[in-house]
C-alpha cells in the first residue's frame, strides 16, 4: 500500500508533553490497541468560532481518561475531566471507560462543556492518556493553569502508575488555531 508521511515542527512548549506520551504511546507499527485521537469530522486546523470537538476511542483495557489542550502561549486548558467551580467540585463524574468506547467531547449541548477556539491563534496541541488506575487522588484546582506545573505533575502521575503496574496509554494531536 501508499504510505504518507507528515511531518511538522513543534513549539519547544510541547517537549515535555511529547516527551511523556512518548514513554507510554503504543509504538508505530506494533499492533499493539492503543488510544485513537481525532477532532470531529478529522480537521486539524479550527478558525475562531470553531468548537473544539475531541474523538477518541479508549484502548483495550478498563481504564480513566485525561484529555488537555496544550496552548502555544504555556497553558493548558483541561477538557476532561472538568472542575466546575472553585471548591473543586469536578463538573464531569467520575467515569470508568469500557475497552473500545467511544468518547465524543466538546459537543454543543445541554450539560456539556464545549470550547471554542480564540486568541491568541497559533498551532497547539491536545493531549490524551488513558490509565487503569486514576492519575491523580483529587481534581486539579481549576481548569486552566500553566503547562509546565501540569506536566511536571502529570509526569509523576504517570511514573507512580506505570511502577504500580497499570497500563498506560496516551496520544497527541496538533491543532491549527486560526484566525477568521
Amino acid at each position: 500500500g501508499t504510505m504518507q508521511w507528515k511531518v511538522a515542527s513543534a513549539d519547544t512548549v510541547f517537549c515535555p508533553a511529547l516527551t511523556l506520551l512518548q514513554s507510554i504511546a503504543s509504538p508505530f507499527g506494533s499492533g499493539e490497541p492503543g488510544l485513537a485521537l481525532t477532532l470531529a469530522d478529522n480537521r486539524t486546523a479550527l478558525h475562531d468560532g470553531d468548537h473544539i470537538r475531541p474523538r477518541l476511542t479508549m484502548p483495550d483495557f478498563v481504564g480513566y481518561l485525561r484529555v488537555d489542550y496544550i496552548a502555544h502561549d504555556g497553558t493548558v486548558q483541561h477538557l476532561y475531566p472538568q472542575v466546575a467551580d472553585s471548591s473543586g467540585a469536578v463538573a464531569d463524574k467520575v467515569h470508568v471507560f469500557v475497552p473500545s468506547e467511544k468518547v465524543s467531547l466538546g459537543d454543543p449541548s445541554a450539560g456539556q462543556p464545549g470550547w471554542e477556539v480564540a486568541p491568541p491563534f497559533g498551532t497547539d496541541m491536545i493531549i490524551a492518556v488513558a490509565s487503569s488506575q486514576p492519575l491523580f487522588t483529587r481534581p486539579r484546582s481549576g481548569n486552566v493553569e500553566t503547562a509546565a506545573a501540569y506536566l511536571r505533575d502529570l509526569d509523576a502521575a504517570v511514573r507512580a502508575v506505570r511502577d504500580g503496574g497499570g497500563k498506560l496509554v496516551g496520544n497527541a494531536l496538533l491543532v491549527d488555531a486560526l484566525a477568521k
